[in-house]
């Protein structure tokens, strides 16, 4: 298994051909599960949506259960994900969200004792049970509770799990600092894309949220793409200093994923550029290729999402 983004919201699925482009879509997949809001307390009602993409003339329609992996990990685990959540018998460690919907949005209610399953609250076992241990923070200082999407479309099916944060308190600080981060931590809200743009002849053409209306290209078929957003997608927030147990100001770090239908791009993933509000990428389309759906995922560090999902036509 291997990760697929770099986020604290994050995908795992079986590892795919290195050879191909991780921006390349050559099977059905779940590249982005975005949380609105992007963060909540134990008890919160949140919405999950998956965004699923398949080939081009794929003509199945994908379906998704959804799990919450309530285990916590034994001290012997060293995996993110406790091993009692990754096989096919449940044995009380997946709880069912959405009930029996095998729709790509579901809401659910966050368990009231996510903290304690799997945030800094875990409590040490009893009755002879073996002893499990609190996860340590991500860089944010925050916890997630991981959610298993078991994904059919077809005869192909596959499992992985994101991760959705949950709005835990900070364990073992002084009293004054947990005052004031109480006071102080905002709840991480979602990025937005304010555009996704193709350069043809010198001149940026927005890409719109439709992927039912392709943009024309001409006869490109190395096509320069750029992906904006608004500044405010960066947040600042407080996060425990591991160290001196004292709060620290931090400024979220972002990151893009690409995928298309139609080819590869020429990074799978990127980086703001020095603006911090745009980042840039080419997309490189097949011979013979004459349209092409094309994703774009904009991530925060906390684990917000926001996606546009487009296509674009060339004359080839």
């Amino acid at each position: 298994m291997r990760a697929l983004s770099l986020s604290s919201m994050f995908l795992v699925a079986c590892a795919p051909d290195l050879t191909v482009h991780a921006s390349r879509v050559v099977a059905p997949r779940v590249v982005a599960v975005r949380g609105d809001p992007a963060e909540a307390r134990p008890g919160a009602t949140v919405t999950l949506t998956a965004t699923v993409v398949q080939p081009a003339g794929t003509p199945v329609t994908p379906t998704v259960r959804w799990r919450a992996c309530l285990a916590a990990r034994s001290p012997s685990e060293s995996g993110s994900i406790a091993s009692a959540c990754l096989g096919d018998d449940d044995a009380g460690a997946l709880a069912p969200l959405g009930g029996a919907t095998t729709a790509t949005q579901v809401t659910v209610t966050i368990p009231a004792d996510a903290c304690a399953r799997i945030g800094p609250q875990t409590p040490a076992a009893n009755n002879g049970e073996a002893r499990t241990r609190a996860p340590d923070p991500d860089v944010t200082g925050g916890w997630q509770l991981p959610v298993r999407l078991d994904l059919a479309a077809g005869n192909a099916t596959e499992t992985m799990f994101a991760r959705y944060r949950v709005r835990c308190l900070p364990p073992d600080v002084p009293g004054a600092t947990a005052a004031a981060w109480a006071t102080r931590y905002v709840n991480d809200a979602n990025p937005a894309l304010t555009g996704v743009f193709a350069v043809v002849d010198g001149a940026p053409r927005g890409l719109p949220r439709d992927a039912t209306t392709p943009v024309d290209l001409g006869a490109l078929r190395d096509v320069p793409v750029l992906a904006l957003w608004d500044a405010a997608s960066a947040e600042r927030y407080v996060r425990v200093d591991p160290a001196t147990r004292a709060l620290v100001e931090r400024t979220e770090a972002l990151e893009l994923t690409w995928y298309t239908d139609g080819g590869s791009f020429a990074r799978d993933r990127t980086v703001p550029d020095v603006s911090g509000t745009a980042s840039a990428n080419v997309l490189h389309l097949d011979a013979g290729v004459t349209s092409a759906r094309v994703w774009v995922v904009l991530r925060d560090e906390r684990g917000g999402v926001d996606v546009v999902a487009t296509a674009v036509r060339s004359a080839g």
